[in-house]
């Protein structure tokens, strides 16, 4: 059975940007979790959420990557931004940081140690 703490986490995640193969499988999860399917209903559930989370966290090299180019400027509109995007992650790089620490990629992060997926820092 789901723990109302990571319901709530869950919850906090759809509020703000989730890419949509992530949104779908949160949403399952908190319906199964909700209706207190049975158990293998439930794993299942939670066996794509975690799959999904762990495909949702960026990693530092490719945030770095991604607002290093064309790409990060055209997503956050401004050559700037991306540039601080990018410096912010090498930062965390330099500081042996694996993920990035976004509020997103965070919580995601959260979220798995709660499943017991612990991916590390």
């Amino acid at each position: 059975m789901a723990d109302q703490k990571t319901v709530n986490k869950v919850k906090e995640l759809l509020e703000g940007h989730c890419y949509a193969p992530l949104k779908e499988a949160a949403e399952k999860w908190l319906e199964a979790a909700d209706l207190k399917l049975d158990d293998a209903a439930e794993k299942l559930a939670e066996t794509e959420l975690v799959k999904q989370l762990k495909e949702g966290v960026s990693s530092v090299s490719e945030v770095i990557d991604t607002f290093g180019s064309e790409i990060g400027e055209k997503i956050v509109g401004s050559k700037e931004v991306a540039e601080k995007i990018k410096q912010h992650a090498e930062a965390l790089k330099a500081e042996g940081k694996s993920f990035c620490d976004c509020e997103a990629c965070t919580k995601a992060r959260e979220i798995l140690k709660d499943l017991g997926e612990d991916i590390g820092e």
